[in-house]
């Protein structure tokens, strides 16, 4: 079950959640409030194909 989930049936006050996740959620109405990043990197990535002129 998805952490935006559990909060919105009163199953928890507090959830760790991806930003992306928690920001789709506050578009739908959640009142959802950011009070920590836990993380120091994010474990997503950005991938490219080589041929593009993109590097960094």
């Amino acid at each position: 079950m998805a952490p935006e989930q559990v909060i919105a049936g009163g199953g928890t006050d507090i959830i760790v959640d991806w930003m992306g996740g928690a920001l789709s959620a506050r578009e739908k109405g959640m009142p959802l409030v950011n009070i920590v990043q836990p993380f120091k990197k994010s474990g997503l990535m950005m991938i490219c194909p080589t041929e593009t002129s993109i590097k960094t």
